[in-house]
């Protein structure tokens, strides 16, 4: 059989599971099948056991490691950085994006704002390797220049007894499909602005052709 525990006495090692089937079961230290076990029972933990009555016996815990991971407490960075480094000193990365996120202004601090904003509103309290490109754009005779400046969501913790956050709430923070979503619709905006670079570009190079042709 198998259900939640839902309560736990920790002083007697004792407490209560609720099984999957509905049952509100009672456990002791002597239902464990093994005795290390008794220390680590949480609650929210899923475990197997049988029954007899209101009493669960042969008790085991179920992905004991992955569980206790994801109840370990953390702190959060104070202030949302963007870091040229793939890690913060003293901090885990507990979530990355796959995609970077890029913004492009004018004034280096507009960009930089939007890019913070954007990654906040996608979950993430921290923007890793943070890259900054320069662009000349020739506009009606002038050149302006555009700063273009991306970095990727992460969500990163430090370990901490004290924290008020678990690192499986860390782990669920980042929004996976609209990071997705937004770096392929850069990606596609990339594509498209060098394809129209090298057909313009193909065009000059025949216009001149056939000047040069026709002298």
């Amino acid at each position: 059989m198998q259900g939640k525990v839902s309560a736990v006495n920790r002083q007697r090692h004792s407490g209560h599971i609720q099984g999957d089937d509905g049952a509100l079961l009672y456990f002791d230290a002597a239902a464990f099948l093994k005795k290390e076990d008794q220390a680590d029972v949480t609650i929210g933990m899923t475990v197997t056991y049988d029954a007899e009555g209101d009493r669960a016996y042969n008790l085991e815990l179920v992905d004991k490691e992955a569980f206790l991971r994801s109840e370990r407490a953390y702190t959060e960075p104070p202030l949302f950085e963007l870091r040229k480094s793939p890690f913060m000193e003293g901090y885990e990365v507990i979530d990355r994006g796959a995609y970077p996120i890029l913004k492009v202004s004018r004034h280096f601090e507009e960009a930089r704002g939007e890019l913070i904003g954007d990654l906040k509103k996608l979950g993430a309290n921290t923007g890793l390797n943070f890259k900054v490109t320069e662009e000349t754009r020739p506009t009606m005779g002038y050149a302006f220049l555009y700063y273009h400046l991306s970095a990727f969501p992460a969500v990163c913790g430090k370990p901490d007894p004290k924290g008020e956050i678990t690192q499986g709430e860390l782990a669920s923070r980042l929004d996976h499909k609209a990071i997705k979503s937004q770096g392929l619709k850069q990606q596609n905006v990339a594509i498209a602005r060098l394809a129209l670079k090298i057909t313009l570009g193909l065009l000059i190079a025949v216009f001149t052709l056939g000047f040069f042709l026709t002298l």
